[in-house]
């Protein structure tokens, strides 16, 4: 089994976007877990669960999984660097 690369799709997305089926693709590479967004904010699971409690963060709960929106993510990082607001 070869190991997986940091920026690759799921099997199941990428079988699905070599059909054409666009929203699946797209939805697989928007919504991140909160390992992911915690690595990408450069904090701990926990602070982004805090985020989520808090309401600063919504999440999307598929399943047993909560995830985060790419965009909702991107939102927080812009509001930060304008003092909060």
């Amino acid at each position: 089994m070869k190991p997986k690369s940091p920026g690759a799709l799921p099997q199941h997305a990428a079988e699905h976007s070599s059909r054409g089926d666009q929203p699946h693709r797209l939805a697989a590479r928007r919504l991140i877990s909160l390992r992911e967004a915690a690595e990408l904010l450069g904090v701990s699971v926990t602070s982004v669960r805090r985020l989520v409690w808090a309401g600063r963060l919504p999440a999307v709960r598929l399943t047993r999984r909560v995830q985060v929106d790419l965009h909702d993510l991107d939102r927080i990082i812009q509001q930060e660097k304008h003092g909060g607001v």
